[in-house]
């Protein structure tokens, strides 16, 4: 592969060693002669030292040396520095004067993760000349020890994060090194390089045929293949991406298959990705989720809009730098359990044929002083080091229930972390998820943390049977595919009868009760509504069927056609032996959409019951403090009459009505606590 490089210097220059190596250039040439490499692949390492041109260090020099023992001049010698491999027990700085080689330009390789913190020091001392040394040998080793350069492998960042830190030998850089110190990330192979190697592969084991691009990399011609795999992939070494190759050639015989509807293929795929998210998840609580087959979530619409206006933006930042326009960094949404959030960001990774990258808080988070910052420093690394791709924090408010100087230091990493990403043009697009951010400082909502805030509200009627009408559809699709012969089979669903507005008159003549807006408080909340969520849909069907065929039909039955007058009333039985989420939760909804109506959120559906206009804390806190009896409208609109006879369905109407209720029930309590 290095000869290949070599010819090629368009391939070099674009190559992760070309990068790797002209850093190290960069570094020495500056003046830095302790070169930390952060990765874990050792066979990388290997290859970059085997290279001539590794540092500008002159070679070929003709010298004379004095030996004290046998007082006589040595041989001059000629030829390249040599590569000396340190372990935990050697002390490597010292001189040897039977040594000839000790003074050759020497490259000191530590590659087990250890860092010799001794050795370090003593470096130090000599490179600055604070050695009692005068014999000519001895002056001339310290002059070429100065040419000389210690490399440390190390897989995780190892500078001084924490003062206690400093003790910590053999984890950390002493700090009398930091002024010769460079630290350099090695990225992951860029999708050139892997479609190299995988392509590479497959022509030798599977022929197929290679083209070579205008970088000097070559690639099958099947890009939509490559990307795929690229996607799930890119987080593995050359060697690892070979044996895992191998693995798959082994169990499921040919890997390449062109139809992706081919079962063969899913289930490479699978294996692969279980490979692949072993080895992220190891590196820093990330996992990498399936987004192949994201659909668009209903109810949802406002995200999409704007998903849509700035997905070139996103994918394309080159197109837009002339302007000068960042990137989007990240949108934060909030909203109940169950509203489609999980789904929403596999949909955006698909929609932006980016990487999906989960970090799990939970993990990265540790109980013990600093594990936290350092958990969450490691996770933004892995993320970063996988750009571009969409990196899905889920339950955000998890990061700020520690101490208060955790918490502290938490927020100022991220925030940082979020500024110079987009400064170093980063393509790591953030989605960040919260069910609650009363627990999350304001300083997170501050106009230029996010690009965009979005709340999932209750869905309103339409948005509920664009759900319902989306699942029966899928559920047809799914039963259709997996028939023999497609010619003799119906759907599962007559979607004429069964659809979004048969749905609609069953929330509206089934869960609602006529509710007058003057009645008093206890007549205003009955005990049978059933407000639903996108979950509660999804079940919903799963009982009707169940309640269909226990009745009308057995599942063992060949003609599954479910009949549409016996199957909606299967639904309405459904309805009324369920628990919602709306049914038991209305409190809570309530008490979140207080938050939200405070941090100026926009609604994530353009059918959006709840406008927060009207919304005036400090009018209401005074009214309060006058009369603690009064009763105050926290959330009221100037027309709320109006507004509630321009809702379309009586499920809206009385969603609308008793989530209002709620609210200006409770919002002194609501106040005193967030306070």
């Amino acid at each position: 592969m290095s000869r290949q490089v070599a010819e090629s210097p368009k391939k070099y220059l674009n190559s992760r060693l070309g990068i790797v190596n002209e850093a190290l250039k960069k570094a020495y040439i500056s003046g830095k002669r302790i070169m930390v490499l952060v990765t874990n692949e050792f066979d990388f390492v290997t290859e970059l030292i085997s290279r001539e041109s590794l540092l500008p260090i002159e070679y070929g020099k003709e010298e004379t040396f004095f030996n004290k023992e046998t007082k006589k001049s040595t041989s001059t010698f000629k030829g390249y520095n040599t590569v000396a491999y340190v372990d935990e027990s050697s002390s490597f700085i010292e001189y040897d004067a039977k040594n000839i080689n000790c003074c050759k330009p020497t490259l000191y390789l530590c590659s087990n993760g250890f860092i010799p913190y001794s050795s370090l020091v003593n470096y130090v001392r000599h490179f600055y000349g604070m050695s009692c040394f005068r014999d000519p040998n001895e002056l001339k080793w310290i002059e070429t020890l100065r040419q000389s350069v210690i490399m440390l492998v190390v897989p995780n960042d190892p500078r001084l994060t924490d003062k206690d830190d400093k003790e910590k030998k053999g984890k950390v850089i002493p700090q009398e090194c930091e002024p010769l110190t460079e630290y350099i990330n090695v990225p992951y192979l860029s999708e050139d390089e892997f479609n190299e190697i995988l392509s590479v592969w497959l022509n030798k084991h599977e022929g197929l045929p290679l083209s070579v691009g205008n970088n000097g990399f070559v690639r099958i011609d099947d890009t939509h293949y490559l990307k795929r795999l690229f996607q799930i992939m890119r987080a593995l070494s050359p060697c690892q991406i070979t044996s895992c190759l191998a693995q798959c050639k082994l169990e499921f015989g040919e890997l390449y298959h062109q139809n992706e509807d081919d079962p063969r293929l899913s289930q490479i795929i699978k294996k692969i990705r279980s490979v692949s998210d072993s080895v992220i998840s190891h590196a820093g609580a990330l996992s990498l989720i399936d987004s192949s087959k994201a659909a668009q979530p209903d109810g949802l619409s406002e995200i999409i809009n704007w998903l849509n206006d700035n997905t070139n933006r996103i994918s394309n930042p080159q197109d837009y730098e002339r302007f000068q326009m960042t990137p989007p960094k990240g949108i934060l949404i909030s909203g109940i359990p169950g509203s489609g959030k999980s789904m929403l960001a596999k949909y955006i990774s698909a929609k932006l044929k980016l990487s999906l990258v989960r970090l799990d808080l939970g993990d990265a988070l540790g109980k013990f002083v600093g594990e936290s910052e350092k958990g969450f420093k490691t996770a933004l690394e892995v993320a970063e080091s996988l750009s571009p791709c969409v990196l899905w924090i889920d339950e955000m408010e998890k990061m700020f229930e520690g101490g208060h100087e955790v918490t502290r230091r938490l927020i100022g990493k991220f925030l940082t972390w979020m500024q110079e990403k987009t400064e170093r043009g980063v393509s790591c697009f953030v989605y960040a998820t919260a069910n609650d951010i009363s627990k999350m400082p304001p300083e997170m909502f501050r106009t230029g943390r996010f690009d965009k805030k979005f709340y999932t509200f209750m869905p309103s009627a339409d948005d509920c049977a664009e759900i319902f009408e989306s699942i029966i559809r899928h559920q047809n699709n799914v039963y259709e595919s997996k028939q023999p012969d497609l010619s003799d089979i119906k759907p599962l669903f007559n979607i004429k009868l069964i659809n979004k507005d048969a749905f609609i008159k069953i929330l509206n003549s089934t869960i609602c009760l006529k509710t007058k807006v003057n009645k008093s408080w206890d007549d205003v909340i009955p005990r049978n509504n059933k407000f639903f969520i996108g979950s509660d849909i999804e079940q919903l069907i799963i009982s009707a069927k169940a309640i269909y065929l226990n009745e009308y039909k057995g599942a063992d039955s060949k003609d599954a056609i479910f009949d549409s007058e016996l199957f909606l009333g299967c639904l309405k039985r459904a309805i009324l032996n369920m628990k919602t989420y709306g049914e038991t939760n209305l409190e809570k909804i309530a008490i979140a959409f207080s938050d939200i109506a405070k941090n100026n959120f926009a609604p994530a559906s353009k059918n959006d019951l709840m406008p927060i206009n009207g919304y005036n804390e400090p009018r209401y806190k005074q009214a309060v403090r006058k009369d603690r009896s009064t009763t105050v409208q926290l959330y009221s609109l100037q027309d709320e009459d109006i507004h509630i006879h321009s809702l379309k369905n009586e499920y809206d109407k009385q969603l609308y009505m008793i989530v209002s209720k709620i609210l200006n029930s409770i919002s002194l309590d609501i106040i005193e606590k967030r306070v």
